[in-house]
């Protein structure tokens, strides 16, 4: 397939590019930086790179025409639901055209809002007031071929923007604030697995249309549980103050509360079960007498 990604040197869209080029498809990558690092890594593993923002179609009109399938692992930070309604704009209007690629659109449990379910599938409602819910809704009346993916907390491989990511840094700098309610637990996707996800969504496009699938490994755990072994790993062994969840970074404030995810569907219809380690076991793993982490 030729696949168009954005977000292609983020952390979910470095490790979707990696193995989809590693698997034979043609990937061209959206980066506001062709000239980083991780842009010449996938080059080197035989990846493409376009400068370009998802804020700005004009940056990435062409190679979303020559695209059979779009996949959006980015969201932009200063607008993103006008930039992502842009994109489906580009897309209607190529649908008009007479040939519109396959969107693999990226939310996540955040689309379910303030709830109060006890375990979440693709059938919980999601909350109407959710800007990225009512982005899921206008797909779903646009006609346009599409497939959402909503991964539940991520962790795994280099880690620069997970939640875990942070917590160890903090762990390392003796830092040790837990936000929020104790007693929540939480679902948690190896970026990895994630990432086989998106590839078995590529390859069976056809049979998709419409789909959503909710991914996360079979290992929920509470967040405290995590947050304390994440002190342990850096031989912290003293008391976590508390903190209400309203100093809690914004992007994060929605998850206070249980998000245990369901992922039958995906395992049903993808072939998709996941593979890697498990967020406690990869942190139990982790050589607390050291100051840096390889993998989060």
């Amino acid at each position: 397939m030729d696949v168009f990604l954005t977000g292609a040197t983020g952390y979910i869209g470095e490790a979707v590019a990696e193995l989809l080029v590693a698997r034979g498809h043609t990937v061209v990558g959206l980066t506001r930086d062709p000239r980083s690092s991780r842009a010449s890594a996938l080059e080197d593993a035989g990846g493409r790179v376009v400068a370009g923002d998802v804020g700005d179609p004009g940056s990435y009109r062409a190679r979303l025409a020559a695209a059979e399938v779009v996949i959006h692992t980015v969201a932009d930070g200063r607008r993103p639901v006008e930039s992502d309604e842009q994109l489906f704009a580009e897309l209607l209007a190529l649908r008009a055209a007479g040939r519109a690629p396959h969107l693999v659109y990226t939310t996540g449990c955040s689309v379910y809002g303030a709830h109060c379910h006890p375990l979440l599938d693709e059938s919980t409602p999601t909350d109407p007031d959710h800007p990225r819910a009512r982005l899921e809704a206008q797909l779903a009346t646009s006609r346009l071929a599409h497939t959402i993916v909503r991964p539940a907390l991520v962790f795994g491989g280099h880690g620069r923007s997970s939640l875990l990511g942070r917590w160890l840094d903090e762990a390392r700098d003796g830092v040790a604030v837990f936000y929020g309610d104790a007693r929540k637990v939480w679902s948690w996707v190896h970026v990895d697995d994630l990432a086989r996800g998106y590839a078995a969504i590529v390859e069976r496009l056809a049979e998709l249309d419409g789909e959503a699938f909710l991914l996360a490994d079979d290992a929920p755990v509470a967040a405290l549980e995590t947050y304390e072994a994440c002190q342990r790993a850096f031989g912290r062994t003293g008391p976590v103050t508390h903190a209400p969840i309203s100093e809690e970074a914004p992007v994060y404030q929605v998850f206070d509360r249980h998000e245990i995810v369901d992922s039958r569907k995906a395992q049903r219809l993808l072939g998709w079960t996941p593979r890697a380690t498990s967020v406690m076991e990869l942190v139990a793993a982790l050589p607390g007498r050291t100051a840096t982490h390889p993998e989060l």
